[in-house]
């Protein structure tokens, strides 16, 4: 996700062959990685109010 790393952090690169057999789409790990980071926000959101 690039956190606590400088934007080169964000310069993912999967394996072909395992993004074949899990049968994802570039735009798959885009959401999934969309879902994680706002996912994440809601727990720091979560922490903050106590």
């Amino acid at each position: 996700m690039g956190i606590g790393v400088g934007s080169d952090g964000l310069a993912y690169r999967f394996h072909p062959k395992v993004m074949e057999k899990l049968q994802f789409s570039d735009t798959d790990l885009q959401l999934i990685m969309a879902d994680f980071a706002e996912k994440m926000h809601e727990v720091n959101d979560l922490l903050q109010t106590r």
